[in-house]
């Protein structure tokens, strides 16, 4: 399953001028940051004239920008003289995502999570769209979230932990590092969008693959963000995802949000050993129960 990126309108150097220090403005950097953009999924492989075209340079311009990128990595061309993204432009993006706090903060816990259920777990966060991540979405009784009616926004993978399971490597492509979903077709969107609820994606995304996920609220009882534990659809039932999941990932996002906050403080102890009582998880179910029978 591919990214679903939306398209991104060329973007014009001087447009994007700052007057009041024109000194401090360089636009050669911007017209060369603008073209590495003007390579999208829906738009990888592109040659000089449609460049050109779309952001209003010259052609030898863009030619001359294009060979200072591929020499430096960020482009590369192919048989057909026609230019794609290379591996380096990712160094980038990955070192954004490496720098979060988020990220770093639930590296470790997603670790202890993997290693509790066996499965692939991620985190993600809500990117785009007006979803109300952090309102007052209604939960009765801890209950899965179901959403009645596509919602904007999409769900942006910050980190993945692939399982040790067998089965599992089939469906852990579609949530890669970096890869984006409509909201409310994963775990972890459904969680955002639910904020105290499980969210359950029952093969949506891909067929094959189940997954549940938690928010993490932050003080004021907002989700930031949401991990999730994906399954085999073989695995589990729906009806077992709770049951057999639900302990270590309650956990595991009351741990995240307590880390978030500072020891001791905010979502941590809003959440605490409470916030998987107050919706029906038991803090002793989690490894092993509920698994194997479907």
């Amino acid at each position: 399953m591919g990214t679903n990126a939306t398209y991104r309108e060329p973007v014009d150097p001087l447009a994007l001028r700052d007057e009041r220090n024109p000194g401090r403005f360089s636009t050669s950097l911007c017209a060369g940051l603008s073209i590495l953009a003007a390579f999208t999924a829906e738009r990888p492989v592109r040659g000089i004239a449609d460049v050109a075209d779309d952001l209003g340079m010259g052609r030898s311009t863009i030619h001359r920008y294009a060979t200072t990128l591929t020499a430096l990595g960020y482009l590369e061309q192919g048989s057909s003289r026609k230019y794609r993204l290379a591996s380096r432009g990712a160094d980038i993006g990955l070192a954004m995502l490496d720098s979060l706090a988020l990220r770093a903060s639930a590296r470790g816990h997603l670790r202890a999570l993997r290693a509790a259920t066996g499965h692939t777990v991620a985190i993600a966060v809500s990117v785009g769209g007006d979803a109300p991540v952090g309102g007052d979405a209604p939960v009765a009784g801890r209950a899965p979230v179901e959403e009645e009616a596509p919602v904007e926004g999409e769900t942006l993978y910050l980190d993945q932990l692939r399982g040790h399971r067998r089965g599992q490597y089939a469906i852990d492509f579609c949530t890669g590092i970096g890869t984006r979903h409509p909201i409310d077709r994963t775990a972890a969107g459904k969680a955002l969008l639910a904020r105290a609820a499980f969210g359950i994606e029952d093969e949506e995304l891909i067929r094959g693959r189940r997954a549940l996920g938690a928010a993490i609220l932050d003080r004021d009882g907002a989700a930031i963000a949401a991990i999730e534990v994906a399954v085999p659809s073989a695995t589990l039932a729906r009806a077992e995802l709770v049951g057999a999941l639900g302990g270590p990932l309650a956990r595991a996002a009351e741990r995240i949000a307590a880390e978030l906050a500072g020891r001791g403080a905010g979502p941590g102890a809003r959440q605490g050993a409470g916030w998987g009582a107050r919706h029906g998880v038991r803090q002793g179910l989690g490894r092993g129960s509920g698994r194997g029978a479907r």
